[in-house]
């Protein structure tokens, strides 16, 4: 079945989409939401729908994972890796994910210019090496004790300021505002990093705004 859908948000109620609708066509759906309540179990078929042929002109991507329950497969941004390399637009949420990083390496992510991403278990200077971005979206409440064990305020000031890195990033906004990076961090001088006032970094509308 061929459908005209611009955007599809898949939530609990849609976890049947995932093993009856692999017949479907999308030639015309740019924004592709997953909500953390969907699960959905990687096979054959879903490949076959999760892919540039099924989705040619998908350019903005946001993926919310939940820990797997006992005999689920983990989920990973790996069920979509034959879209990565088209999408614009990337936004991850796995806050409480336990020891498995979800999201892995962007390498593949040749057209991407803007990331959101809340993933304690994802090292940002491993995963976006090589990548040359517009924006990098982070919430600046992640800097709590325990969250984010491998981000540096250093780093990250680093590359807001132009200087060699893993990834370039022209604007690197951390959502929460600057007084609670600085009482997370202890740092005062954040260079050129951004500020929003939104608590969360962007996800379901997301399009590389953040005021």
């Amino acid at each position: 079945m061929t459908t005209a859908l611009r955007t599809l948000h898949l939530d609990e109620m849609d976890e049947i989409w995932a093993t009856k609708a692999t017949q479907d066509c999308f030639p015309s759906l740019e924004r592709l939401i997953i909500d953390s309540h969907c699960y959905i179990q990687d096979s054959k078929p879903l490949q076959q729908i999760l892919s540039p042929c099924s989705m040619p002109r998908l350019v903005h991507l946001a993926c919310e994972f939940q820990e797997a329950y006992s005999g689920q497969n983990q989920q990973s941004l790996r069920l979509f890796a034959s879209l990565l390399p088209q999408v614009w637009t990337l936004a991850v949420k796995a806050r409480y994910f336990g020891d498995v990083d979800p999201v892995g390496s962007l390498a593949t992510c040749s057209s991407l210019k803007h990331l959101s991403i809340e993933s304690y278990e994802t090292n940002i200077f491993v995963a976006a090496a090589g990548l040359n971005l517009t924006s990098l979206h982070m919430s600046s409440n992640s800097f709590k004790r325990g969250f984010y064990k491998f981000l540096s305020i250093e780093r990250l000031v680093a590359v807001a300021n132009g200087l060699k890195e893993t990834f370039r990033c022209e604007k690197v906004i951390l959502h929460g505002g600057r007084k609670t990076t600085e009482e997370k961090t202890g740092v005062a001088d954040l260079g050129s990093i951004e500020f929003s006032k939104c608590y969360s970094p962007p996800f379901e509308e997301f399009h590389g705004n953040y005021t």
